[in-house]
């Protein structure tokens, strides 16, 4: 029973140890939390709804969506190497649902950009996180007494796509020893207009991720054939993290105005203009976050 409790940790670790999402819960046994919270709101998580068309316009001759690859030659050689070694012998990768929602772009990039502030938005809509702390230099880090610390850099940043790099220590349970850990996390999306011409964003995240835990490697193996499903739901609840409180701007600005205050600088949220639809849009089958919660 301890062996499969720990074991069980050690795969919740195995999804999130590499991303925010870890940074943002107590404990890792409560990712269900972000779903919980926005099921205490007036109104249900407003995605695109199935019969609504969203248009993401491709410019001639410009690689756009969500299947580019990471752009190494813009990447700071030194972080460049360490990025390239996980990527190429990683412990497991895994990618997060395709999602479309209405939010401002400008906000959006706010909020990837900030996720020490992401976090603070979440603790005052009522969600038990532990506090990113900023450390300059686009880079974070996260800090538990329990579970080890991770660091996170923003390797590249463009309209359409950042890049973070990570390396800490953790440790799946108290009784078991810390792990070293590299990550690579790839957030990219595209802005377009729904059928309102409100603005919507569509978005899927990839995550690489080493570490020398045997006990994480004993997970992979023990869960075998569910892993990949479990992963993309963790992943699910990393892109709810960030595109949240943008979706609650956009859909409930009374309520985020509150949240906002004092942490969001104004100017990030004002209206989006002068984004033109295009002559022949181009429509997508937008999906909803996975919010089930996990056993």
């Amino acid at each position: 029973m301890v062996l499969g409790r720990a074991i069980w940790k050690s795969l919740r670790l195995l999804c999130l140890a590499g991303t925010f999402a870890l940074t943002a819960f107590n404990q890792p046994t409560r990712a269900q939390d972000f779903s919980q919270v926005f099921a205490t709101l007036p109104s249900s998580m407003g995605f695109v709804d199935d019969g609504e068309e969203a248009d993401f316009p491709k410019p001639a001759g410009v690689e756009t969506g969500l299947d580019r690859p990471i752009p190494w030659d813009k990447i700071n050689p030194r972080h460049r190497n360490a990025m390239a070694s996980v990527v190429e012998n990683q412990s497991f990768t895994c990618q997060g649902p395709v999602e479309t929602f209405l939010a401002k772009p400008n906000y959006y990039n706010w909020l990837l950009d900030h996720p020490d502030s992401t976090t603070a938005l979440w603790q005052k809509l009522g969600a038990k996180c532990v506090p990113i702390t900023a450390l300059g230099d686009n880079s974070f880090r996260w800090r538990d007494p329990d579970h080890g610390q991770v660091n996170w850099t923003l390797v590249h940043r463009e309209s359409d796509m950042r890049v973070w790099y990570a390396s800490g220590k953790i440790r799946p349970t108290k009784l078991m020893p810390q792990s070293n850990i590299e990550a690579v996390l790839v957030a990219r999306y595209q802005t377009g207009r729904n059928s309102q011409d409100r603005p919507a964003i569509r978005h899927q995240y990839q995550l690489f991720l080493r570490t020398d835990s045997r006990a994480t490697a004993m997970a992979a193996r023990f869960l075998g054939a569910s892993l990949p499903k479990i992963a993309e739901q963790y992943m699910g609840q990393l892109q709810l993290f960030f595109h949240g409180m943008a979706w609650l701007d956009e859909e409930q600005p009374r309520r985020s105005q509150k949240l906002v205050d004092g942490i969001v600088p104004p100017e990030v949220l004002r209206p989006v203009v002068g984004m033109a639809k295009p002559e022949t849009p181009q429509i997508t089958k937008p999906v909803s976050a996975p919010l089930a919660n996990i056993p």
